[in-house]
This record gives structure tokens, C-alpha cells and sequence, in this order.
């Protein structure tokens, strides 16, 4: 009996152009193929099929190649899918059951460490390997625009009232219309979008959210959530189980009840946020801690970041704040000022591996005059509550589409809006680029936008501020690391 094949439930196939794309929401590695890679990835499926049943289709399409050649071809490039996790093979559909990857927290740090590791693009007969994906994936997107990814904001209400936050809390409060979402999750699916986001406000909110994440994931698309968890039951915490998700992001501020509670604003949120994690990590669902600091909260952040990595959680820290979206500036009262701001760079250098590793990696690869400042209108849309899109989530004073009356891609290729956005590049901003701190700055057209009153090409000045802080501090951190290792060690 032939072999029988399938992807694995956390892999996922596009087809881009001439070029066939697979990632793995679970070991976070994915790959470029060329045409004939991309022919063989679009063959497989969730459904397991024989490894014969498969070669038949494929001789189909290539029917002047020889048979023995092909099935060479074919067996060599599902040995190499398997052995990197994104497919499973078996003689039964139970073999290939128990196979079958799931996360699992007593993983959780083999699987960080070995995203490190993983090959990042190959071609089919993997001869020839490029740079990375994402930096292929961002040049295929700067002449022709990818949607690649949608945030949803399921509703705009929110049960906290957080400090920092960079949306108004005038805004309107209501809950997106169901048969919305649902049309834009289709819509989404049925080009080929891949990475879906619910967001809020608080999206366990939502009257309807268990359905519309269930929904989301029978539309074949890797889908993350963005909530404060303080509403999690049962009830839910089944749906995100069962919805095998790519994870769930939560902001805890804190280890201080005093600390997290004055951010939210809301009384014994830390302990639900907390008590809500540990039930999704029992439950194995994949949490990545966010920590984004400010002054109520800098001299205690590397608290979180350690109580998260000891539970296998991946953690972020973000202290770059932004004014809100209504152009008000009264949550900026949290921003670090110049001696916080160095006290906080020269503990992240020291306590914060991921930021560490960014800053050591050197100049982007796509740090060209002609190239996009970042993927918004390139490879990434938000839909509001009320049924506008903006370019991203923070970005809702510069509507694109309205959902009510717009096909989802009626909005992403005809927006005269999104076409503004989209001929911005870095070369725009001749200052920056000669600017000595550049490869320290992260230039950000909606931090100018809601930073300005609505002038997306004025530069905030406090980003540039903080980007030469963050130079002085990183040449230092490096100049001390290069002596350290000058000095002979001690018999």
C-alpha cells in the first residue's frame, strides 16, 4: 500500500504569483518555492491522500516528464516538508494522527529556538537558497500589493481603560455586525490572504466570537487574537482550543497589582488576567506576553518577561507609544522621557533576548530609497467596528474603504488612499536617510500621522530622539562586549 500524505493542521499553502509559499504557524519557519514547487505544495491537503494518487495528479500536469523521475522528485520533496514539520506521512490515517505536531508547552522552547535554525526559502530541487522569505515576500509586494494580512476590530467596546492606550475613548461603542465580519473573512479567504487577526477593544466581547473564530479557521486562514482575556470562561476557552490558533497575544503590564491596575484602570484585572493565562496554558493554547512599558511600569517590566519565558511563553516588550488616533495626546503623559527612556534601553539590552538580536542583526536588507516604509496598503489591512478600513489598527483618523458598501477587494486595489500610502517610500524622507541614527529608528507613517494632527510625512521628532538614545546606548553595550572579550581570562 502507498503511503499516505497530508499537511499537518498548522501548515498552510499560498500560491503567489509563480511562486508557491508554505509556513508553519506552529514552528514559525516557512518557504519560497519556485513554479514547480509551487505545483507539488498545491497538491497537498488536510486530507491524507496516497503518495501514488498524488504523483498520478502530478504526471498529469507534467506529462512529458518521465514517471520514475517525477516520483523521485516528489518522495525528495516530501522528505524535506516532513522532516521541517509541515506535512506528515503514514501508512493509516492513525499513524499519521499520532504524527501529527501539536503545541504543547513542554515543546515551547525547542520550538522558539528552533525557528532560529530553520532553512528560510528553497527551491523546489533545493539548489538555490535565497535570503529570507519575508524579504522576497516584501519585494514581490512592492509591485504588486499581497493582502497577506487582516485585523478585524470586532468591537470597539473595551471592559479596561488603559493609560497608554492609542485609541480615543470617545469613540463610538458597538459591536461589528456578524454577516460583516463573516463577508470579510470570506472575502479575505478568497484572495489568498493567510494571516487573520481579531482585535478590539475586546474582542471576547462580541456576542459572536466563538462563531466567527471557528468561521475564520474553516476559511483556511492562521488566525491570531488580541484580548485582555478578562472574560475568558469556559465557554470560550473551548472555541480557542478547539480553533487551533497561531496564538493569543494578552498585555500584562505588571506583577505588581498595583502597577497592571493603575494602567487598566480597572480593579483585580491582573489577577484575571493572570488566572486566564494559566487556564490557556494548561490547556496548551500558544500566549505571547506583551509588556509595552511606560513610566507606571519600566522599573518592573523584566519581572513579566521572566514570569512569561519560565511558563514557556513567548514575551514582548514595546515602548515606543503613540498619540492617539483622534489626534488627543493626553495618554502620552506615560511616555518615557530621556532618562527613563536610557535606564529602559540599557536594561533591554541586557534583559530582552529578542530586542537584542534586532539590534545586532545591522542594516535592514531593504533599506533602499525606493523602498515602502512598512506593509500597510502592501500587505496589510484593518477593518474597524463600524465597517471602515484603515491601513492599520492604530491608524483610524485616515479611512480607506467602508466595508458597508466595498467588496474587501474593491477597498485593496482601488483606494485612492491606500494608492497614496503606497507610493511613500524611504526616499521620501531625505533627511532620515542621511540621518546617523537610521539603522536605530523605526519610522513609522501613523506615529506621524496621529503624532502631527494628520501629516503623515512630518516626522515626529520624539522618535528621532529616542532612535539616537537607542544608537549611543547599543554602540556602548557593544564597545563593553568587545572588551570583555579582549581581556585574557584568569588562570
Amino acid at each position: 500500500m502507498s503511503q499516505l500524505v497530508r499537511l499537518c493542521a498548522d501548515t498552510f499553502v499560498r500560491r503567489y504569483g509563480e511562486c508557491g509559499y508554505v509556513t508553519s504557524q506552529l514552528f514559525k519557519r516557512d518557504r519560497l518555492y519556485n513554479e514547480t514547487g509551487a505545483d507539488f505544495l498545491a497538491a497537498l491537503t488536510r486530507q491524507a491522500q496516497s503518495r501514488d494518487d498524488l504523483v498520478a495528479k502530478l504526471s498529469a500536469l507534467y506529462a512529458d516528464a518521465p514517471l520514475q523521475e517525477l516520483t523521485a522528485d516528489f518522495d525528495e520533496f516530501i522528505a524535506d516538508l516532513q522532516a521541517d514539520g509541515f506535512v506528515v506521512t503514514g501508512a493509516s490515517a492513525s499513524e499519521l494522527d499520532k504524527r501529527e505536531p501539536r503545541f504543547r508547552y513542554a515543546d515551547a522552547t525547542r520550538i522558539i529556538e528552533e525557528k532560529k535554525t530553520a532553512r528560510p526559502v528553497l527551491n523546489a530541487d533545493s539548489a538555490t537558497e535565497l535570503s529570507d522569505t519575508q524579504t522576497v515576500l516584501s519585494r514581490l509586494s512592492k509591485d504588486t500589493p499581497l493582502l497577506f494580512n487582516l485585523q478585524v476590530e470586532l468591537t470597539s467596546v473595551c471592559n479596561e481603560r488603559c493609560r497608554h492606550c492609542y485609541l480615543p475613548p470617545s469613540r463610538h461603542q458597538k459591536h461589528a455586525e456578524t454577516a460583516m465580519v463573516r463577508r470579510a473573512i470570506d472575502q479575505f479567504a478568497e484572495a489568498g490572504g493567510l494571516t487573520f487577526t481579531f482585535g478590539g477593544g475586546e474582542c471576547l466581547l462580541h456576542p459572536d466570537f466563538a462563531e466567527l473564530l471557528a468561521h475564520a479557521r474553516e476559511r483556511d486562514l492562521s488566525v491570531s487574537i488580541l484580548s485582555n482575556l478578562t472574560r475568558l470562561d469556559d465557554r470560550l476557552l473551548s472555541a480557542i482550543r478547539e480553533a487551533r490558533i497561531s496564538q493569543l497575544q494578552v498585555s500584562i503590564y505588571s506583577l505588581k497589582v498595583e502597577e497592571h491596575d493603575r494602567i487598566t484602570q480597572v480593579p483585580d484585572s491582573l489577577a484575571k488576567t493572570r488566572a486566564a493565562v494559566e487556564q490557556l496554558v494548561a490547556s496548551d493554547v500558544p500566549v505571547q506576553i506583551s509588556c509595552p512599558v511606560m513610566r507606571t511600569n519600566y522599573r518592573s517590566y523584566k519581572d513579566v518577561l521572566i514570569w512569561a519565558q519560565e511558563r514557556g511563553m513567548k514575551a514582548q516588550t514595546d515602548f515606543i507609544m503613540m498619540a492617539r488616533s483622534d489626534f488627543t495626546q493626553d495618554n502620552l503623559s506615560e511616555r518615557l522621557n530621556d532618562e527613563e527612556t536610557t535606564a529602559l534601553l540599557q536594561d533591554m539590552m541586557e534583559a530582552d533576548r529578542d530586542y537584542r538580536e534586532d539590534v545586532e542583526s545591522g542594516r535592514d536588507p531593504l533599506d533602499a530609497d525606493d523602498v515602502p516604509i512598512c506593509g500597510v496598503g502592501r500587505d496589510t489591512l484593518t477593518l474597524g467596528a463600524d465597517g471602515i478600513y484603515f491601513p492599520c489598527a492604530g491608524w483610524q483618523g485616515f479611512a480607506v474603504g467602508d466595508a458597508r458598501k466595498q467588496s474587501l477587494m474593491e477597498v485593496w486595489q482601488n483606494s485612492p488612499e491606500l494608492n497614496r500610502v503606497r507610493k511613500i517610500t524611504k526616499g521620501d524622507f531625505p533627511a532620515c536617510r542621511e540621518c546617523a541614527d537610521r539603522d536605530y529608528c523605526a519610522m513609522c507613517l501613523v506615529r506621524n500621522f496621529n503624532e502631527s494632527g494628520g501629516d503623515m510625512l512630518r516626522v515626529a521628532q520624539r522618535f528621532c530622539e529616542v532612535a539616537h538614545l537607542n544608537r549611543v546606548i547599543v554602540e556602548d553595550w557593544k564597545a563593553a562586549q568587545r572588551q570583555a572579550a579582549a581581556v585574557p581570562s584568569q588562570p
